[in-house]
């Protein structure tokens, strides 16, 4: 039986899995790989960003959404995204908080996706 995401260790994990799979995936693989030049920094962003997401109730600021506006992404990529970030809770994990970070994975990538309609993308 899987348990529940119950802090730090867990989020490092899920983190960790979700970019083994994205990188790897030929849609998001090339993104990642040039958006990000330092992975150590970045890794360490959203281990912070999933914490307190989870355990703190964070909401995504602007600069969150805005930190993302130059990448070259569509919708396309935010469904693979939330695909990928699924099957990685689903994988390790199951209860109340795994299904909290799959509601905030899709409201964060809901938030994201309305930001590049409005900026006639």
């Amino acid at each position: 039986m899987k348990r529940d995401i119950c802090g730090p260790d867990d989020v490092v994990l899920f983190v960790n899995e979700f970019y083994v799979l994205a990188l790897q995936d030929p849609l998001l693989g090339p993104v990642f790989a040039h958006a990000i030049t330092d992975w150590t920094p970045h890794l360490d962003r959203l281990y912070k960003f999933w914490n307190s997401a989870l355990f703190e109730e964070l909401t995504v600021t602007e600069q969150s959404i805005s930190s993302h506006s130059t990448l070259n992404v569509d919708r396309a990529h935010y469904d693979r995204w939330l695909l990928h970030f699924n099957r990685t809770i689903d994988t390790y994990f199951e209860g109340e908080v795994a299904n909290r970070a799959k509601k905030k994975a899709a409201q964060t990538a809901g938030l994201f996706l309305s930001h590049l309609k409005a900026s006639g993308r």
